[in-house]
């Protein structure tokens, strides 16, 4: 029998890891289980994310405050 268990929701602060230290930086934070990264990511805005971490690495340290934590 297959058992179906619920997903862990993702942390609270991802989005803010991501946005500061990036893909890697997840990785470190949070384990290197890139499927489950890959689910919070799209969970918690996958286009947002990718376009405050833009935003972040070309020095507008503002968008950390955009972010949820």
């Amino acid at each position: 029998m297959i058992e179906s268990k619920p997903f862990d929701p993702a942390p609270s602060d991802f989005p803010f890891v991501f946005v500061k230290h990036g893909w890697r930086g997840v990785e470190r934070f949070f384990g290197a289980r890139t499927e489950r990264n890959l689910r919070w990511f799209r969970e918690c805005g996958r286009d947002r994310l990718n376009d405050l971490r833009r935003r972040y690495m070309r020095g507008e340290l503002a968008v950390l405050d955009e972010v949820k934590v």
